[in-house]
């Protein structure tokens, strides 16, 4: 990805007064594209800051029905799935440890973990990547296949799309969370 067509953000004096499409396209840089989230977002502005955002949007989870929280995970992006089906951060997390270059039976592997879990707990599978390759990420899959609940299970999910936020937002500004 070039720089001139890299994602950013604007400032956060700028998110507040943005109309609601434009703040839900913001928004959704770093929690994908997910109305059940970004329209209470919406509603709570003004944020002092991008980690104001995602503080709020951390305790909000817990105040949304399961179906919301439900869109809210299965929002993001399957891991493994193709760099064409990803938006620009997912791609570019994925892509770090996630290379041509890993066998095709992880690749597999990965799907059919992925397919099991969606089976098992009714929602996509999510993890805080953070450059780990997918011959990594295959054992953590099989272990919360193996041990999880449904219920912890949504709440590990929910609480890793928040990490990830926090890395994005420290990609994309510098400002720590």
């Amino acid at each position: 990805m070039s720089t001139s067509t890299a994602p950013t953000l604007p400032p956060i004096s700028t998110l507040n007064t943005l109309p609601p499409d434009s703040f839900s396209s913001t928004v959704a840089l770093l929690f994908e594209p997910v109305p059940a989230l970004t329209e209470p977002l919406l509603a709570q502005r003004p944020y002092s800051s991008y980690t104001h955002l995602i503080q709020t949007a951390t305790s909000l989870l817990s105040t949304l029905s399961a179906s919301s929280r439900l869109d809210i995970i299965n929002a993001h992006p399957r891991i493994g799935a193709p760099s064409n089906t990803l938006s620009a951060l997912s791609a570019a997390e994925q892509a770090k440890g996630f290379s041509d270059a890993s066998p095709k039976s992880t690749g597999e592997r990965l799907k059919e973990l992925n397919d099991r879990y969606e089976e098992k707990y009714g929602f996509r599978f999510v993890v805080f990547v953070d450059g780990r390759g997918r011959e990594e990420i295959v054992p953590v899959l099989e272990q919360r296949l193996k041990e999880g609940t449904r219920d912890g299970e949504m709440e590990i999910g929910l609480g890793d799309m928040m990490l990830i936020a926090k890395s994005r937002l420290a990609k994309l500004t510098g400002e720590a969370s």
